[in-house]
């Protein structure tokens, strides 16, 4: 049910999910099956390994994985604490409201706008107009990468209150269910 979405701690491929070989069964049978990491398998990378990890139980990380889910489904603050705490603003850089980052590029397209107008009406040579050039557009293209920075952000912020603003109901429609639930019953 996971394969492919777990990713090895080792060495970052998907884990894959393979049924025991009859020779391995040796006669018995057998209800699982096992993950493994790509990076396990010698013949995907010219004949040598690049990773070392075990396979793992797929009914066991699958029990696992379905356990927690009902946990964060019956403490839906968990999840809403996560995001409201990813809603903080990083601390350690202060960031330029997004009026002041408008105006900076409003005066540094003038400027661009003077210098260009100062070389063409030969106020200055070519040697002081194109270092000057240089220097306002470099300007200009770093404020843009902020301004670019605070739409992704101002555009995560509001999809996380969204987020956040559904959670709690969603936990209380599935909350009744889960007591009679279990992973076999829906994962597959």
């Amino acid at each position: 049910m996971l394969q492919g979405l777990l990713q090895c701690q080792h060495c970052g491929y998907a884990y894959y999910g393979k049924r025991l070989s009859p020779r391995a069964r040796k006669g018995k049978p057998r209800a699982y099956a096992y993950y493994r990491c790509l990076g396990t398998d010698a013949y995907r990378f010219g004949g040598e390994r690049v990773c070392q990890n075990t396979q793992v139980r797929t009914d066991l990380v699958d029990l696992a994985v379905w356990q927690e889910v009902c946990s964060l489904l019956a403490h839906p603050e968990r999840l809403a604490e996560e995001y409201r705490r990813r809603l903080q603003p990083e601390t350690r850089t202060p960031r330029t409201p997004l009026a002041a980052l408008e105006e900076q590029l409003g005066k540094l397209r003038q400027g661009v706008a003077r210098v260009i107008d100062s070389y063409a009406d030969g106020l200055i040579d070519k040697g002081e107009f194109e270092p000057r050039i240089l220097r306002l557009r470099q300007r200009m293209a770093r404020l843009e990468e902020q301004r670019q920075q605070l739409a992704e952000e101002a555009t995560l912020h509001t999809e996380l209150q969204l987020i956040i603003g559904r959670l709690e109901d969603f936990a209380a429609k599935v909350h009744g269910g889960l007591e009679e639930a279990d992973w076999p019953a829906n994962g597959t």
